[in-house]
């Protein structure tokens, strides 16, 4: 994990808000079974010209498709970092680089199921 937070350990923390659905969980050894968890959570830090967002999907079995908006962005380049695994307690995991353009405010990010992925919008 300490791999997929090196581009989130400087800058400063934005607010930011994310919406997404809710899933129940199973009750896991001493965790209780809870109800109402969101799918996906994030954060993101702005460092100089760039706001760099880390999401995570928690769904063990779903993608999620993720609107990503950032006020005051209208268009700028975008890199995606996609950490995955094949399951929960896989050693070997896959991380995957992408390149896109946001544009007229927003980008559509897809997350796969039990994935990190940190987004870099602008230089």
């Amino acid at each position: 994990m300490l791999e997929a937070y090196k581009d989130l350990a400087r800058g400063n923390l934005v607010h930011s808000s994310i919406r997404s659905a809710s899933m129940p969980t199973a009750r896991a050894g001493f965790v209780p079974a809870m109800r109402d968890i969101p799918v996906v959570e994030g954060h993101a830090v702005a460092d100089g010209d760039s706001v760099r967002v880390a999401l995570i999907n928690k769904h063990p079995q779903s993608s999620v498709l993720l609107r990503l908006g950032v006020a005051g962005v209208d268009s700028a380049n975008v890199s995606v970092r996609e950490i995955g695994a094949s399951d929960f307690f896989s050693r070997e995991i896959s991380v995957r680089h992408r390149s896109d353009r946001m544009r007229r405010g927003s980008l559509d990010v897809h997350l796969p199921r039990h994935s990190f992925t940190v987004v870099r919008i602008g230089t």
